[in-house]
């Protein structure tokens, strides 16, 4: 892909999930009782709040924004 559909690509990934669920950990996860910092990341309640809270509605949002500007582009037949 050209470097003028990459970056803007990649800016709309990093805004859009990759700081929003750094975010929503910090907030989330004191009150479910896990570690905002991902300190117990290897414990077995750790592991599934990062699943079920982080990496799942990252990839989802992730797929998501890559469709949306991969058809803006016009690049999607």
């Amino acid at each position: 892909m050209p470097a003028a559909i990459t970056t803007p690509f990649r800016l709309l990934v990093e805004w859009g999930t990759d700081i929003a669920m750094l975010v929503l950990r910090r907030v989330v996860a004191s009150r479910l009782g896990v570690s905002g910092v991902g300190r117990d990341m290897f414990s077995p309640k750790g592991f599934v709040f990062c699943l079920v809270e982080v990496l799942i509605p990252t990839q989802l949002l992730s797929s998501l924004i890559a469709k949306a500007v991969l058809r803006v582009a016009d690049l999607v037949p």
